[in-house]
């Protein structure tokens, strides 16, 4: 039997075969997929889909050629008609009907035209006086407001048209809100909102200075004291009196402002304060809901409503409000009907006319489009402008694929957590787990103590029922409340089990919604129809993207007003329709269990069930027959506790309130994780597929395995009959979203944590080790109090004060802050190997310990959760590893099945990071990866080195004998495995090896101590008195025979090595191995995917391309006034300019205007955002007239480079463009040339490589590499002879030695038998490079195996780090400065060979030496590699 182990990390697989009878490592290697952000998402929790944010610009993209495609279609028929206005020219006329996107306008021209007079066409004049024309804003909305009750000419209609295509409206269906509520963690779904932030224009009515005063904390103002205000304003009807500390409101009483408004309410709901601020982001929803009312109130079209606002401010924007569609259809209604009277051809458009346009926007012979173009020519010209163009809404896909199947009823999906019967199954759940224990003290004679007895209780049906009537009217029920109606005692003689105190039961929050919008009609609709709730779920649900939740008529709301019939109100049916529309908003979240599942389930897991299926009877029949007689009927087998479970409650059918657990094992029987048959029956069976795990990470890391495992199973000729394979996931494989986000955030705190932890102990003259930071955490969780003695602990004693495990570790498997504390020195030693609660109820110490009253009672008032459970524990618990291994996340499971169909699920074992740290450590594994990389911390030490006694000043690298200890030490300054790509293969070779005997023995560590004593009790002499157990007898011992008796043992303890050169051969696998790093390959070629419907469609292929192309942002060409040169601007929003763009803005006035504003600020947002934005527009007054503002101004337009030169480094977005232009994005290729025997380099751009690649395929050629190595060739000044090679990110190299390296000139067989001797191979590894980057003409590298870059902080002095500070000024201290860096000023990689030469090189050149030798520059010297999934090599011939 081979054992093939497997560590599965995020970006990470480490794999080792061994074949354990043999006694040998077959192999072993480390595969990384490099992740970049979307393995930080991961781990942090945050939802991510590969290439997310190119995904979303690519929607975005999407959206734009929609709009552009329905404006093309509209210009087309425009231009049929005779209706295009004259300032609409086509660039190259009306293209093709199926290449309608190639449609382009010229610019419209803007030369200023005059008459024979000398005045310009444009203006208006009476005489020879100017008048003062209106902006063309204004004029545009005259026109759509005349040509409501007017007739205007056909082109002004045609010009109407065209902006009822610009803005659509809101056409419903978003869930999107901007209002912003912060809420606490564990009230997320609260119906009262603690912190409640939204935006509103309300009026203010009355504004007062108050005798409270602020500092300000911005601007030139900073520091100095201003008053508050109480502001009053009209908020949805009511009056709200707010503080303030807005200093312009005063001015605005009685008038209209938009506000961002904060309300804070203590747990009653009741509101304690309400401040307002400038707001920082338009809610848009709000503001639609206020603008439609303005609209019905006024009976105004949405143009006229327009207009009248332009008319009081003309600078008013337009574009960011949003109106409801239905406004616009409205409107477009009433102009058509009022323009058709004067042009007949509206409503008469000849037939021949409406054939050629319907043709010609659906020109395609897909059913579909043959549908569109006979609705056209039926329904008219308006339909077709109106329902197929301007308005036209694609139909959404149907996305039930994507819904998971249930675990028992494989066919049926599973049901959305909102529906309001999976939330009745989720309240039974959470009431049915919960139990009390009780606690009491009794006197035992046989030990003669006292003694604590528990006993369990579940809720009594009543207190069930009053607890599920209450999650029916509240969204949340806490523990405080739960403890209430169960009567919980609250002298500590009583626990609530199933609910954490801080936690809260979740109610039936669809029910109590849904009742909230009803109201009063809410028992009537129920006692009419029963379901009523459900019904309206399914509406709002299904319905959720099907038209607007403000149109009466849209199928959302028709939908849901068709359930409230029964009022027989037609005007309150629609105004609850439209209310539960706009008010109510599901997730698209999902449970586990279909509705049939849940329809078994449930009836058990209720009080007293009334209708219980027979096949339920029968299982639980069933069950009864196998406990009283042993015998099994009908081959069904049960799990072991639903056994014990019906043997305890023979009439658990009758009473009802089953656990989860229970109900669903009696309604469909054995309901462990599915077992998995081998499905491959040949290596070329595993293929590179897309799995549907819903998680791109984990989608990767799964294909990934499965090549590794077919390439083992190819190589060394596997047979999966005779092959185990054992995995180890890392913990955030195993972690959900939340989970993950819950670490992350924690390990921020930490980090923060630690570093005041650290400028503390530097106070206090303390060291800053690792121990230290530690024990100071502990010194402040216990807030300064040793838990045993109950005396208070001093700083001035820190080094007297000892960690102690809570639970001893030989007797648990537990090394986790929760089993800490930080005790007195004595007491840690007399505790021994005891718990604490052995410790403190024996009550048998040399010193002073708290009593078990008082300690009692100091754990429960200064500890909590788990820590507090181990310091009162009096059983020390088992199988704490079985648990962590039974994982039950979606993720890992999918990650086992996909394992178990190469060997069957029975041959996957699991297991934990903590047993595999703990095993690589026994067996000698972590001191071997300690030693192959110590070369590097050795160099370290040439960064701080005394030269005067050509020592380092502290030695990275220690061995020394510790007396006290008597053992020998070896310690490594900052070590960590995690430096080298190798640890992961060295974890799954512990993996492998780690035995279910290994895991039994750590799981059950107490036990084995009892073991071992009982079985030589009489060669340790260990004399039991009565009534005393095992282990009591040896506490009692003294101190100096505990430790004998646990010398003798210890060898028992002892986990040997799974065979003999275990630590021989893995380091000769590791001296020799190659890391496996998939390449970067940002350009490739897809093909259609074969369809069977059309086995003769030829595929297409297409250019896949994987990175950015170019920045997002667009430059533009403007003529410089000063030189006349036409030169690239961008435009910038001014909360965003950086230091380096205002000088270069082009407005000069402006310019001024910004650098003024931004002085009186501490940062640019602060300035340009908000408050602050505001301010500056308000003080932005005209030169001509200063009483009047200037438009307001939200961006500006900068020159793209302070250089006075119109060609620049930009490139140029098209080819029949020369105003748009970009920076190109990332690098593709290095390309290495040779030119008369010498190396010539060059670097191909992404952006210039894809326009080659598209240009190759559109040739037929798919070596699309090959024509942009020859073009880079062809267009290089020096004009090489040939292309060597090319090299791309993550690619591997050979630095050979010298020019005599025999690996130069050897061909691929001489290569191949070279490479197979492992001494060869060993020497041949230390010489391989990654390509990490290629910037200006450089490669650079950092060996293969290197994972991070060696970085740690100088202990510098206050003096050191103010001189630096001084020495930089206002720049960025460099890292290097701050830190050793293992590669210096070149950060985590460099273009020259690593080793001592390349570091003294650079110390060197930090202290203005003379180099003593040069190191070699690896793109000179160096051979590309080709690697395969599990680390062999050849070489790369050719591009």
């Amino acid at each position: 039997m081979k054992i093939l182990g497997l560590d599965l990390g995020t970006n990470s697989v480490g794999w080792a075969l061994v074949d354990k009878q043999e006694g040998r490592i077959i192999g072993m290697g480390s595969r990384i997929i490099p992740m970049g952000k979307d393995k930080q998402d991961y781990e942090k929790g945050l939802g991510i889909s590969k290439s997310g944010d190119r995904k979303t610009k690519r929607t975005i993209r999407k959206m734009n050629k929609r709009y552009k495609l329905r404006r093309n279609k509209l210009l087309f028929v425009l231009n049929e008609l005779g209706m295009l206005p004259d300032q609409f020219q086509f660039k190259y006329g009306i293209p093709e009907p199926n290449k309608l996107q190639q449609l382009e306008l010229l610019p419209i021209p803007n030369k200023r035209e005059y008459d024979s007079n000398g005045r310009r066409l444009d203006r208006k004049y009476e005489g020879n006086k100017k008048i003062k024309c209106e902006p063309n804003s204004i004029i545009n909305y005259e026109l759509r407001v005349k040509a409501l009750r007017h007739p205007v000419e056909l082109k002004e209609f045609g010009k109407i048209l065209y902006q009822f295509n610009q803005l659509r409206g809101y056409s419903g269906g978003s869930n999107n809100d901007d209002t912003r509520s912060v809420e606490n963690e564990d009230n997320e779904d609260s119906e009262i909102r603690k912190y409640e932030v939204f935006t509103r224009k309300v009026e203010i009515l009355k504004v007062e200075q108050t005798d409270k005063t602020f500092k300000s904390r911005r601007g030139t103002t900073q520091g100095q004291e201003f008053k508050k205000f109480d502001v009053t304003i009209l908020l949805d009807g009511d009056e709200l009196v707010c503080e303030t500390e807005l200093q312009h409101l005063k001015e605005k009483e009685g008038q209209e402002e938009e506000l961002e408004i904060r309300i804070k309410r203590n747990k009653k709901g009741e509101t304690t304060s309400v401040t307002i601020a400038a707001p920082q982001k338009t809610n848009w929803r709000k503001q639609m809901e206020a603008t439609e009312e303005e609209l019905t109130r006024s009976n105004l079209h949405v143009s006229e409503l327009i207009l009248k606002d332009l008319r009081e401010n003309k600078w008013k924007k337009i574009r960011n409000r949003v109106f409801l569609r239905q406004r616009y259809q409205a409107e477009f209604d009433a102009v058509w009907e009022t323009q058709s009277k004067a042009h007949p051809i509206l409503n008469s458009c000849p037939p021949e006319v409406l054939e050629k346009i319907a043709n010609y926007i659906f020109p395609g012979k897909r059913k579909s489009q043959e549908e569109l173009r006979q609705a056209a020519i039926n329904n008219g010209l308006k339909y077709i402008i109106k329902d197929q163009i301007i308005y036209y809404q694609r139909p959404l896909k149907p996305q039930t694929d994507l819904i998971s199947n249930c675990q028992f009823e494989k066919d049926q999906k599973v049901l959305a957590t909102s529906h309001p019967l999976f939330q009745e199954f989720r309240c039974w759940d959470q009431i049915n787990r919960m139990y009390i224990t009780s606690k009491r003290e009794s006197f035992n004679e046989q030990k003669n103590k006292k003694i604590y007895q528990y006993t369990d209780r579940f809720l009594s049906t009543k207190e069930k029922l009053e607890i599920y009537d209450k999650l029916q009217i509240q969204k949340q029920l806490s523990f405080s409340e739960v403890a209430k109606i169960v009567k919980l005692a609250n002298d500590n003689s009583e626990f609530l089990n199933g609910l954490h105190v801080k936690a809260k039961l979740k109610g039936c929050d669809t029910r109590i919604s849904i009742q909230k919008c009803l109201g009063e009609h809410f028992q009537t609709l129920l006692s009419n129809a029963p379901h009523i709730v459900e019904n309206i779920w399914q509406a709002v649900f299904e319905n959720s993207n099907n038209g607007s939740e403000y149109d009466p008529n849209s199928p959302k709301v028709a939908s849901i007003k068709s359930l409230l019939s029964s009022l027989q109100n037609d005007k309150l049916e629609t105004e609850l329709a439209l209310k539960l529309a706009q008010k109510i908003r599901f997730p698209r979240k999902y449970s586990s269990l279909s509705e049939k599942a849940i329809r078994n389930i449930l009836p058990l897991m209720q009080p007293n069930p009334t209708k219980i299926p027979e096949n339920i009877i029968r299982n639980f029949q069933e069950i009864q027959h196998l406990v009283d007689t042993g015998e099994i009927l009908n081959g069904k087998l049960w799990e072991d506790y639903v056994i014990s479970f019906v043997k305890g409650n023979p009439n658990a059918l009758t009473s009802g309130g089953l656990m989860y657990a229970f109900a669903s094992s009696l309604v469909y029987g054995q309901h462990t994780a599915e077992k998995i048959s081998p499905q491959y029956g040949h290596y070329n069976d595993i293929k590179f597929q897309k799995r549907n795990l819903r998680n791109p990470v984990v989608e990767q890391l799964v294909n990934e395995s499965m090549q590794i495992v077919k390439a083992l199973w190819k190589q060394y000729d596997l047979n999966p009959k005779e092959l185990e394979i054992r995995i180890e996931l890392s913990r955030e494989l195993k972690n959900s979203a939340a989970e993950r986000n819950k670490i992350y955030k924690a390990q921020i705190r930490n980090n923060r944590a630690n570093e005041a932890i650290k400028k503390r102990l530097e106070d206090e003259n303390i060291p800053t080790t690792d121990e230290n930071i530690l024990k100071y955490k502990l010194y402040e969780q216990q807030k300064y109090i040793s838990p045993y003695s109950g005396k208070p602990m001093e700083v001035s004693m820190f080094s007297s004060y000892e960690i102690d495990h809570i639970i001893p570790k030989s007797r648990y498997f537990d090394d986790s802050i929760s089993n800490k504390v930080l005790v007195e020195g004595y007491l840690n030693k007399e505790k021994a190997n005891r718990t604490a609660w052995e410790y403190i109820t024996q009550q048998i110490s040399s010193y002073k310990i708290l009593s078990i009253e008082d300690y009692i009672k100091h754990i429960n008032d200064n500890f909590y959760g788990k820590k507090k459970k181990y310091l009162l524990l009096e059983k020390i618990p088992t199988n704490l590893i079985d648990r962590q291994m039974k994982d039950t996340q979606y993720i890992s499971v999918a990650v086992k099945n996909e394992l178990a169909k190469v060997v069957g699920s029975e041959k996957v074992k699991t297991t934990t990071g903590e047993v595999t740290s703990f095993l690589r450590s026994r067996w000698g594994l972590r001191k071997l990866f300690m030693e192959l990389t110590e070369s590097r911390f050795k160099l370290m030490e040439l960064w701080d080195w005394d030269i005067e006694n050509n020592k380092p000043k502290l030695p990275w690298v220690l061995r020394y004998f510790d007396n006290e200890k008597q053992k020998h030490v070896y310690e490594i300054k900052n070590w960590s495995k995690r430096y080298d790509h190798r640890h992961h293969a060295i974890d799954a070779l512990v993996v492998a090896l780690t035995e279910q005997s290994h895991i039994h023995r750590l799981n059950n560590l107490n036990k084995f101590l009892q073991d071992e004593l009982a079985k030589r009790k009489e060669e340790l002499n260990l004399e039991i008195e009565n009534g005393e157990s095992i282990l009591e007898a040896f506490f009692r011992l003294e101190e100096k025979r505990r430790s004998e008796i646990l010398e003798k043992m210890e060898s028992s303890r002892y986990f040997d090595q799974p065979f003999e050169d275990l630590i021989n051969q893995a380091r000769t696998l590791l001296e020799a191995m190659v890391i496996s790093i998939k390449t970067k390959d940002k350009l490739g070629i897809t093909t259609d995917q074969f369809d069977e419907n059309t086995p003769h469609k030829q595929l297409n292929k297409q250019l896949r391309i994987k990175g950015a192309l170019h920045q997002e942002t667009n430059y533009g060409k403007s003529k410089d006034p000063n030189t006349g040169l036409s030169r690239s601007t961008k435009t910038v929003e001014l909360s965003k300019l950086s230091a380096k763009d205002i000088p270069n803005i082009i407005d000069k006035v402006l310019k001024e205007e910004i650098l003024t504003h931004r002085k009186k600020y501490g940062t640019n947002k602060e300035a340009f955002t908000g408050e602050g934005l505001k301010a500056f527009n308000e003080n932005r007054f005209q030169r001509k007239d200063p009483s009047k503002l200037k438009p307001p101004v939200y961006k500006a337009k900068v020159w793209y480079s302070n250089k006075d030169e119109e060609n620049s480094s930009l490139q140029r977005l098209y080819e029949n463009n020369e105003k748009l232009s970009v920076v190109p994005g990332d690098n593709y290729l290095f390309i290495i040339m040779e030119k008369a025997g010498k190396r010539v380099f060059d670097i191909a751009s992404l952006y210039n490589s894809a326009q080659l690649a598209r240009e190759a395929l559109n040739d037929g050629g798919e070596n699309f590499k090959r024509k942009i190595c020859e073009d880079f060739r062809q267009m290089h000044k020096q004009k090489p002879d040939k292309i060597l090679f090319t090299l791309q990110q993550n690619d591997l190299v050979y630095l050979p030695e010298n020019n005599e390296d025999p690996v130069s000139k050897m061909n691929d067989q001489e290569f191949s038998e070279w490479i197979s001797n492992i001494e060869n191979k060993k020497k041949f590894s230390s010489r391989i490079y990654k390509v990490a980057k290629f910037t200006g003409g450089d490669c650079f590298f950092i060996p293969h195996n290197y994972a991070t870059t060696i970085s740690v902080p100088k202990d510098l002095s206050q003096e050191q780090r103010a001189a630096l500070e001084r020495r930089f000024a206002d720049k960025k201290i460099p890292k290097s400065e701050l830190n050793f860096v293992e590669f210096g000023s070149y950060r985590d990689c460099s273009p020259f060979e690593s080793g001592e030469i390349f570091l003294r090189s650079l110390i060197d050149k930090k202290n203005s030496k003379k180099k003593q030798r040069a190191p070699l520059k690896i793109q000179d010297h160096c051979i590309k590699l080709r690697v395969d999934w599990i680390g062999n090599i050849s070489l790369h011939r050719g591009i």
